[in-house]
């Protein structure tokens, strides 16, 4: 069964018999725009509930508790499970009595952190809840923002339009508590401490982490120090659980999004097939161990539906090779916003128009880019070149100048060549230049047209 990371969400809110709502769905229209009932789970939810791992007879659990294994590739955990009987027995205890998809799940795009980890906790793609990147370049404020920079305080980021898992069981739950585990995405989360939101006790947190601290593999520290300080981050993970989970007559919580990133960490030092991974997975696992056994204490763990999930899977390279390919983009000359794997084109908007009388044109330059208030300024000084390009004949400068404060360029149009045959080129500082006839046509061949047929509709389609 193929499916995707969008489609967690709905499916767990579908086993906890969360209601239909009045949603958009992927095609960013509600339910009542399309004309039927409510028939979504989330604000914005562009999966589907899988149905096919769903028992609609089963008695519906009331807790969720989603493990997320940072960077860990699917068919990893599958070998070690298959070929080693005694191992991760915490992570078997689950996989045993588990639906499991043998393919693992299609992650977003790109596969990389802090995208993948808010698709998972809204049901959304990237393109929806525009955390596209781990560092992204923001169009309408022209400013270049990196949420994987900052770590702390990225919840912000997600676009509002769109309801995070946390919201939705505040929705359904009001007064209950929820908890993101240094998950990279944990807007709404009663307790998330990257978004400065801590409820658990301090002193407690302190102590836990020193006791459960002997557990870390040594080898960390000695090796690879950026590991060591995942692990370190993990053990505080589960203090926090255990603090939170563990206080007596006090109700734990509903729901909790655990980030564990051993497993991204080493996979990257070691490699996604290594034996640092392998001591990284068992590490891991020792850690699940503690949650499972204290929700059983709790007498917590029948009426809790576990994820056992990635963000993102990761393929063995040579990273001494430090390959960026789209640099090749800048060394071209094109003007750019990189941010890898991603590329933003700076470009202007050209209108062109020839007056009636045929005697003269006017070229009004403004940037591509809509800014926050929906609005194309204006492109001063841009230098604009209008040519006659008649057949067998060598290209004719007509005009030459530069646009003035409102982007604007007048000029004189010959009355015996064809508004098809006038051509104009724009330059403007910091962006890509143009080349389009007087009729608003492209130059050479129209790719929006080749490619998907009429420019309007095209163009409709692009906005929505």
């Amino acid at each position: 069964l193929a499916v995707r990371s969008v489609y967690i969400a709905p499916t767990v809110l579908a086993a906890l018999r969360f209601p239909l709502i009045d949603g958009a769905d992927a095609t960013g229209r509600t339910s009542t725009e399309r004309g039927v009932g409510p028939d979504v789970l989330l604000a914005r939810q562009d999966g589907r509930v899988v149905d096919e791992v769903l028992d609609p007879t089963a008695d519906a659990p009331t807790r969720l508790y989603v493990f997320l294994l940072d960077g860990l590739h699917q068919t990893e955990l599958e070998h070690r499970l298959a070929s080693e009987p005694d191992a991760l027995p915490n992570l078997r205890r689950l996989h045993d009595r588990a639906a499991v998809l043998a393919g693992g799940s299609i992650v977003n795009f790109p596969s990389i952190t802090w995208p993948s980890h808010t698709a998972i906790g809204t049901g959304t793609w990237c393109g929806h809840h525009d955390v596209v990147n781990p560092s992204y370049y923001v169009r309408e404020r022209r400013e270049t923002v990196s949420p994987q920079g900052l770590q702390i305080g990225t919840e912000r980021f997600a676009n509002p339009a769109v309801e995070s898992l946390y919201e939705a069981f505040h929705r359904v739950h009001p007064g209950d508590l929820t908890a993101a585990i240094h998950a990279p995405f944990g807007r709404s989360a009663r307790h998330a401490v990257l978004e400065g939101r801590n409820l658990c006790d301090r002193a407690a947190v302190k102590a836990l982490t020193a006791e459960f601290a002997p557990a870390m593999h040594p080898r960390w520290a000695d090796e690879h120090p950026s590991v060591a300080g995942e692990s370190l981050l993990d053990t505080r993970g589960l203090a926090q659980v255990v603090e939170l989970v563990g206080r007596g007559r006090e109700a734990a919580p509903r729901f909790v999004y655990h980030e564990l990133a051993l497993t991204d960490g080493a996979g990257h030092e070691y490699g996604p097939h290594s034996d640092g991974l392998r001591d990284a997975l068992d590490e891991t696992d020792r850690r699940i161990g503690v949650v499972l056994d204290l929700l059983v204490e709790r007498g917590l763990f029948d009426e809790t539906l576990f994820v056992v999930t990635a963000d993102h899977g990761m393929a063995p390279q040579d990273v001494t090779l430090a390959a960026n390919p789209t640099a090749q983009v800048l060394d071209a000359g094109l003007a750019a916003v990189v941010a890898e794997p991603m590329i933003w084109l700076l470009d202007v908007a050209i209108d062109v128009e020839r007056k009636p009388d045929g005697r003269t044109g006017r070229v009004a330059v403004s940037e591509l880019d809509a800014d926050e208030h929906g609005e194309r300024p204006a492109v001063a000084d841009a230098e604009v070149v209008v040519e006659a390009h008649l057949p067998g004949r060598e290209p004719r400068l007509i005009a030459r100048g530069r646009t003035a404060e409102r982007g604007l360029f007048g000029f004189p149009t010959p009355s015996d060549v064809p508004t098809a045959g006038l051509v104009v080129a724009v330059r403007a500082r910091g962006r890509n230049p143009r080349h389009l006839r007087l009729d608003g046509s492209a130059l050479g061949v129209d790719l929006v047209a080749a490619l998907y047929g009429d420019r309007r509709a095209t163009r409709g389609l692009i906005e929505t």
